[in-house]
C-alpha cells in the first residue's frame, strides 16, 4: 500500500492520489495510507 502511494506521489507527480489505484493496491474497498496500524495505534495514547 505504502508503495503504491509512494508511486503516485513521487513517479508520477500526482498531486491528488488515485482512489482506484490504491483499492487495487490494497485488494480491499478501503485503505490506509497512512504509516500506522492498528497494532502500533494500540502503544499511542496522544
Amino acid at each position: 500500500m505504502l508503495e503504491e502511494v509512494r508511486f503516485q506521489r513521487e513517479d508520477t507527480g500526482m498531486a491528488d492520489l488515485d482512489p482506484i489505484g490504491l483499492r487495487d493496491a490494497s485488494g480491499y474497498v478501503f485503505y490506509n495510507t497512512s504509516r500506522f496500524t492498528l497494532k502500533t495505534l494500540l502503544g499511542n495514547h496522544s
